[in-house]
């Protein structure tokens, strides 16, 4: 039955941005018709998601991430890396991601958990995305650091809109003062960072109202130390997402967009769009 359809109808549904990489490798497993719209879909994939932190799939080897990175090189947008330390060990090696990362020319938005990486690799490895434009960066168990944070600054600071630093527990005040200084961010996930207090977002929020970014600051606070009954600003100005403004989304039915089931970890600000 699917072998009537058109090819170029299963190319565009095999590209679907909803697909994770297993996925596609399922569909290849379906039928002839399948495997073929899969192989000649990759120049058309502009989200790509590959998740093996929770599970063991001996499918995802650190070439297998190396070879599809590279194979979708020329349309990618947005990339979510979520992979245990076994393949980060060998595939960080001569950073290899960062460099297959770098020639992801359209590349805007980045989500990293790379379970047990080092500072050292890191550091180097976002040094070497400096050639990208990133509207949308966040890492997440991450060592990220002040000097990590400085590298961002240096980096991306003329893109750079979004930034999630979640379960990051090394950054402190200090980590996010280059933030503060040099990027107009938007938008700000600290969920579970415990060390960056109120005092910092504080004066995030304070630079964030003395320039011309009229779009209002979102701030994804929860389970953070920051005591958000005591921040000052002006109405209007910052908007807060915390678990309980998303479980209200999902109840009233608003901004429905943002409310895809994902891992609990996974950064997600859908709303924004950048221009």
């Amino acid at each position: 039955m699917l072998d009537k359809l058109p090819e170029h109808f299963l190319i565009e549904v095999c590209s679907s941005p909803i697909l994770e990489v297993s996925d596609r490798l399922n569909l290849m497993l379906t039928c002839k018709c399948l495997n073929t719209a899969v192989g000649k879909c990759w120049g058309r994939v502009r989200r790509l998601r590959i998740a093996n932190n929770e599970s063991d799939d001996d499918r995802i080897s650190d070439r297998f991430v190396a070879y599809y990175i590279l194979k979708s090189a020329s349309s990618l947008t947005s990339i979510t890396l979520c992979l245990n330390s076994s393949i980060n060990s060998q595939l960080c090696k001569g950073l290899t991601l960062f460099e297959n990362l770098r020639s992801c020319v359209a590349l805007r938005e980045l989500t990293l958990l790379l379970t047990q990486l080092s500072q050292r690799c890191l550091h180097l490895g976002l040094c070497k995305l400096a050639g990208l434009s990133l509207r949308k960066l966040a890492l997440v168990n991450s060592v990220a650091d002040a000097t990590i944070m400085r590298v961002i600054c240096n980096t991306q600071s003329a893109t750079l809109k979004s930034l999630g630093l979640i379960n990051c527990f090394y950054l402190g005040d200090d980590a996010l003062e280059p933030i503060i200084e040099t990027i107009h961010i938007r938008t700000l996930n600290i969920r579970s960072s415990r060390r960056i207090t109120t005092a910092a977002i504080q004066r995030l929020i304070d630079a964030h109202q003395k320039s011309k970014v009229k779009e209002p600051l979102k701030l994804y606070l929860f389970r953070s130390s920051v005591d958000i009954p005591s921040l000052k600003y002006e109405p209007g100005r910052v908007r807060f997402f915390d678990e309980k403004c998303w479980r209200k989304r999902l109840r009233t039915g608003e901004f429905l967009h943002e409310t895809a089931v994902r891992p609990d970890w996974e950064y997600s600000s859908d709303e924004d769009e950048f221009v």
